[in-house]
């Protein structure tokens, strides 16, 4: 029979093989998932296209050439613009400044937003008041209208864009964070931790904070393809980057106009963000269906 301090030592030894055991579960079925894991795939690729684009790109994104409009061909794969740069070369540039834009914005609001829901449901009262009806005030605007009128007040830029991005959707991560604190923090573990001395702060890094990580993963996940089609939206009102810029959405603003004589100039940059966003969603439906307690055997 074993003694108190073996079985504690037990215990505490199938603690880690628990995790282990949990995150390859989780991992196993998310590849199961064919279109979540095709999703994976296609967004490596164009996060390796982004790090490597310099050496990837077949000429300079900003060399204006003589050959102008030029249709899809041997020499440029994807044709030219009005300046005669090469299309394939900015789309490569390009996928630099949209993975850039949806990763900032989305950390910006995730960390913002995290931080402000854990304060609001762990200590509610009036510091819950306060924050939930600052949300609700951002929430009375639409998001790309509270983007507006940040990028008003700021000016234009691609860093300006990426703050009102993310600021736009803080209340998106706070109101989720809130949710599932209220709940964990009723757990027996984050009790006897308070019972026992613990201080609010540990209690919500150490405690709340790895149980509510899951839905705010699968929602920063799909947070990134909102943020770069919002940016491909604000560049295409003209208050995204400044131009020479290879953004996709400012890609598409300046060839509007050449619509029916030049059909490549939107049709690929168009491919490029439906094939970028619809990546990111199936990874992100793919992680909500492998962290879903409910999907379990």
């Amino acid at each position: 029979m074993l003694d108190d301090q073996d079985r504690i030592s037990e215990g505490e030894s199938d603690q880690p093989v628990k995790r282990i055991s949990l995150a390859r579960q989780t991992v196993r079925r998310f590849f199961r998932n064919r279109g979540a894991t095709l999703g994976l795939v296609i967004l490596l690729l164009l996060i390796a296209t982004a790090i490597f684009a310099p050496y990837l790109a077949p000429y300079d994104p900003f060399e204006v050439r003589p050959n102008r409009l030029e249709p899809p061909s041997s020499e440029h794969l994807l044709g030219t613009d009005r300046l005669g740069r090469d299309l394939l070369s900015m789309l490569i540039h390009g996928s630099r400044i949209s993975l850039q834009v949806g990763l900032v914005a989305v950390g910006i609001a995730m960390i913002i937003g995290t931080m402000l829901g854990l304060l609001a449901g762990y200590l509610g009262g009036w510091v819950d008041n306060v924050i939930m009806r600052f949300m609700d005030i951002l929430l009375a605007f639409p998001g790309l209208l509270l983007a507006l009128v940040i990028i008003a007040v700021l000016g234009t830029g691609l860093f300006n864009v990426m703050i009102a991005i993310g600021i736009a959707s803080i209340p998106t991560y706070t109101r989720l964070v809130r949710g599932d604190t209220l709940s964990v923090k009723e757990n027996e573990y984050a009790v006897a931790a308070h019972a026992q001395g613990a201080s609010a702060l540990r209690i919500m890094i150490r405690h709340i904070l790895p149980n509510v990580v899951a839905p705010i993963i699968v929602m920063a996940t799909l947070g990134v393809a909102g943020a770069i089609l919002a940016s491909a939206g604000l560049s295409f009102i003209g208050l995204g980057p400044s131009p020479p810029s290879a953004e996709w959405g400012a890609i598409l603003a300046q060839s509007r106009v050449y619509i029916r004589r030049a059909w490549w100039l939107l049709a690929f940059p168009g491919m490029a963000i439906t094939i970028t966003v619809l990546s990111i969603n199936m990874v992100g439906d793919g992680l909500r269906d492998a962290l879903d307690p409910q999907l379990k055997e």
